[in-house]
Parts: C-alpha cells; sequence; structure tokens
C-alpha cells in the first residue's frame, strides 16, 4: 500500500503499525480486505453503522480512523477481555475427542511425536534445531503441545514486548510454532495435507521427495504431507485414533477425505475457503458440514454434507469406525474417499452419481459418474 503514496510522509507512514498491519493481512494471511471488514465492524459496535446495512458502503477513515483499527486488532489479541485471546486462552493445538484427532496441520511423519524446545525462535534456523522431545503415545503428544501452547501464552503474557537488543520476545516460540521454516517443516500447524482440490495426489510425492536431507529451511515451503503414511497410521490407531481432521489449505468445494480403508486411519481435510474462486468471497454458493455421528465417541461415522459451488446439493456417509481396527462398510459407502484410475477421487455423493475430483496445485478439475463401470478403486 505504501508503495501507492507520494512522497512528504513520516517513515511511520509507510513502515508503521498501519502499514505493517495491511502487510500482514495481504500478504502473510491472504485477505486484504479484513482491515476494512473491521474497520465496519468496529464503528458498527460503537453505533455508528448499521449492521444490516449492505456491503459496502466503506465506512469513512475520520469516522473510525486507521489508528483505532490497529488498536481494536491489538486488544483482541493481546488484552485478557480480547476475543482471540480468550479464545488461545482456551485453544488446543491438538485435540482428541473418542477416536478423532483434530489439529490445523497435518499430522505426518515429522510431526508425530516431535514437541519443539520452548527457546525455539521464530526465524530460519541455520541447522535442523533439535526437539525439545520425543513423545511415544499419542495422548501423551497431545498433551505435551497443548502444554507448549500454554506456556508459550504465559512467557508473552510475562513479557509481551521485544528486549532492548530486539533479539527475544514472549511467545516467540508460538510464532515458530506455525511456520514450516522456524521448524524445520516439523509444524502440526503448518504442515498439511491437500492438492488440485484432493486430499492428495501423486504430484505431492515428488515435492515431498525433495525435501527430505534438505539443508535449507525454506525447502519445507509448498510441501504437502503423506496422508496414506502407513507408519503414521499405525502410531495413531496404537492410541486409539481412527480419524484425523484437519484444515487449513483449502480443497476445494466441499471437504477431501481419504478412506479409513486405506490405512486403518480417516483423514480429512475440511478447508473450503477457496470453494469458488470467481465469487467475491471465494465460496460462492458453497457450504460444507462436517458431521461426526454414531454409538458414541469410539464408535462413530463420518457425514459430509452440505452445497457444491454449482449449487448441487450432496450428502456422502462413510464408513463406520470402531475399535482400534473396526471398519463397517455397511453403515456408509466404501468407494468414498478413495483414489480411482487418472487421478480421480471420489469425493462426494450427489443425487445425480458420485462427484469426482483431480487436480494439481491450484488447478480442480470436477466431473460426475453415475456409475463407475470398470474404474478400479485403488484401497
Amino acid at each position: 500500500k505504501a508503495g501507492e503514496r507520494g512522497r512528504g510522509e513520516s517513515a511511520e507512514d509507510l513502515d508503521g503499525r498501519v502499514e505493517r498491519l495491511h502487510y500482514m493481512l495481504r500478504h502473510t494471511l491472504g485477505c486484504p480486505d479484513t482491515f476494512e471488514f473491521r474497520r465496519r465492524e468496529v464503528a458498527v459496535l460503537r453505533g455508528l453503522a448499521s449492521e444490516t446495512d449492505a456491503m459496502p458502503p466503506v465506512i469513512p477513515s475520520d469516522l473510525v480512523t486507521d489508528k483505532e483499527v490497529v488498536d481494536s486488532f491489538l486488544h483482541e489479541a493481546c488484552h485478557p477481555e480480547g476475543s482471540l485471546r480468550q479464545y488461545l486462552d482456551h485453544a488446543c493445538v491438538v485435540a482428541i475427542i473418542g477416536n478423532t484427532l483434530f489439529a490445523h496441520g497435518a499430522v505426518d511423519k515429522d510431526t508425530a511425536r516431535f514437541v519443539p524446545r520452548r527457546d525455539t525462535k521464530f526465524c530460519n534456523p541455520p541447522s535442523r534445531p533439535p526437539p525439545g522431545k520425543i513423545c511415544h503415545g499419542v495422548r501423551e503428544w497431545a498433551e505435551e503441545m497443548n502444554a507448549y501452547l500454554r506456556d508459550g501464552l504465559a512467557d508473552h503474557r510475562a513479557r509481551p514486548h521485544w528486549d532492548a537488543a530486539r533479539s527475544t520476545r514472549g511467545g516467540e516460540a508460538l510464532l515458530a510454532l506455525q511456520n514450516r521454516a522456524a521448524m524445520w517443516g516439523r509444524s502440526v500447524v503448518s504442515n498439511c495435507y491437500g492438492d488440485g482440490g484432493c486430499i492428495t495426489t501423486a504430484h505431492t510425492a515428488a515435492r515431498r521427495s525433495g525435501a527430505v536431507g534438505a539443508r535449507d529451511p525454506r525447502a519445507f515451503e509448498g510441501v504437502c504431507s503423506d496422508p496414506a503414511d502407513g507408519g503414521v497410521a499405525a502410531w495413531l490407531q496404537g492410541g486409539g485414533i481412527r480419524r484425523v481432521v484437519v484444515g487449513h489449505k483449502p480443497t476445494g468445494d466441499c471437504p477431501a477425505v481419504l478412506s479409513a480403508a486405506r490405512t486403518g486411519v480417516e483423514v480429512v481435510s475440511g478447508d473450503t475457503s477457496y470453494s469458488d474462486v470467481a465469487a467475491r468471497d471465494n465460496r460462492g454458493r458453497a457450504v460444507p458440514v462436517i458431521e461426526i455421528v454414531g454409538e458414541g465417541p469410539c464408535d462413530n461415522r463420518l457425514e459430509v454434507l452440505g452445497r457444491l459451488c454449482d449449487g448441487v446439493e450432496h450428502r456422502s456417509v462413510f464408513c463406520r469406525l470402531y475399535e482400534k481396527e473396526g471398519l463397517d462398510g455397511s453403515q456408509g459407502d466404501p468407494i468414498l474417499g478413495t483414489l480411482l484410475e487418472k487421478g480421480w477421487w471420489v469425493k462426494a455423493s450427489t443425487p445425480d452419481g458420485y462427484r469426482l475430483c483431480r487436480g494439481k496445485g491450484r488447478r480442480v478439475e470436477y466431473r460426475t459418474a453415475k456409475v463407475l463401470n470398470d474404474l478400479q478403486a485403488i484401497v
């Protein structure tokens, strides 16, 4: 934004809190409109605008200044009564409910068992940092990762600002936790499954191979985790986990799933924030719902339903998962979440048939198959 301005402005105008927040929202988070959305929200909270007004109008900057917008972000994130701060105080890095594990990014061969050191720096390390701890069991690992979050928040409360040398500040380890390079490719927050709208593709295997033995932490950017890793699945099942649910990386207009028939562990990637890139909000008509239903927390099935980007409604019922290895196809459709010939994944069930998906990177293709005919599922 500063590059669009003319001369005669101070360094604070061109590299101050306002400009840095604009930069982070646009380039780090990919939400360039959020600053103005927040300005509007502040105006509504103050009674200066109506929440029922159509979007836009734009709220004038003299009504809610740029500084006030930044201050509102800081309040929500840093003040004990801020909504984001309260959310973080009650949040988990890893949550386990019955046979299902929830995380933001991915549980893979690099993140499983690994707990970072509490003094991890938010930087590109010159070499692979040693772990703070390696956990043998899934539940121990979840507890340790959540303790890491709590300790990082306490550290931020104790010393929220940079030290005099600008070498460290409280909570820096949490900044590192969500950064692949700082974690040397071991971030359960920002590692991810998903490629081309699918849970995985053949393309991602080559990218993973390129990062093996890397000497530069930046080599892990853009690498997708393997949801069908048998070793990771065995570790998860040993801890009673039959399903992993994540978000983080968009996977088309409905959640992408790897059937538990592949490894014994069902993997669900639920980020649909780029359902329809032609729509102003990148979602369009798509509406996703993920439900886990059944007899109890360790005996249940996945149901994915909603509306696709073309307006077609879908409802997909996956196989029942129970005990450490039980899989009951009589309560669900065993073809869902499987890979067919030519890279097509069976992604959803619609009134017209199966919705298939394949792709690479940000390119996504869809087609509907009324009958699978001779296409052979690889399970």
